[in-house]
């Protein structure tokens, strides 16, 4: 499998089909590609259509091979060249990082932050650049233990009802316990690994958090 499609599973996965709570920052939403932010996507023309013969279910996917590649292809571009992902040498870092760029709009903000404590010159701004690859290279795991932590702590500061914040929180965490088994993790995977990343978590400096443009 190759390493975009490893990311892609994931991120499929954790961001399921339809999507519209009006109580949900994220708006109308299929497979996490958001119609505020992308109205444009050709994807829509096919949903809007379904929806003119009935009621799309909140979950639900819609089984149609030209939506199905419409909603990869948009992955492949927005997300995984975009973001440089293409350059990072380790699945496992690619797959968090895509992860987290499509789960907040400040992903790459996070990434660089969290790499920036860990003691890597990269400059704190929401842009993946070629400092970013080349840290998350340097030391993969370093680089994966310290984007989960700092992810983590991003999301437990959001103002947001616990609903959304319970499901953000595991999606993160599914990343900490190795869920998705990436090699090198299994090695520190179970409740150990899981201590070992939360305690790396509280850690963190919270002024470094919160005074940086994140929250």
């Amino acid at each position: 499998m190759s390493k975009f499609d490893v990311a892609y599973n994931i991120v499929r996965k954790n961001e399921g089909g339809y999507i519209f709570d009006p109580a949900d920052p994220g708006g109308e939403t299929y497979c996490g590609i958001s119609r505020r932010s992308f109205p444009s996507w050709k994807g829509w023309v096919i949903i809007d259509r379904v929806k003119t013969t009935r009621r799309i279910k909140r979950g639900e996917l819609l089984y149609d091979a030209q939506l199905e590649k419409l909603v990869k292809d948009f992955y492949y571009q927005q997300k995984y060249i975009a973001f440089k992902l293409d350059q990072v040498n380790d699945d496992g870092v690619a797959a968090l990082m895509m992860d987290t760029v499509t789960n907040h709009g400040k992903g790459a903000l996070i990434i660089n932050k969290a790499l920036n404590n860990a003691g890597f010159i990269v400059t704190p701004e929401n842009v993946i650049s070629n400092q970013t690859i080349a840290a998350v290279n340097a030391d993969p795991a370093k680089a994966y233990k310290m984007i989960a932590a700092q992810r983590r702590a991003y999301v437990q500061g959001l103002p947001i009802a616990t609903k959304f914040m319970d499901g953000l929180l595991e999606r993160v965490d599914r990343f900490i316990r190795n869920d998705y088994n990436f090699t090198w993790v299994a090695a520190a995977a179970g409740s150990a690994g899981l201590l070992l990343l939360l305690a790396l978590f509280f850690c963190l400096d919270e002024t470094k958090i919160l005074y940086h443009g994140i929250l």
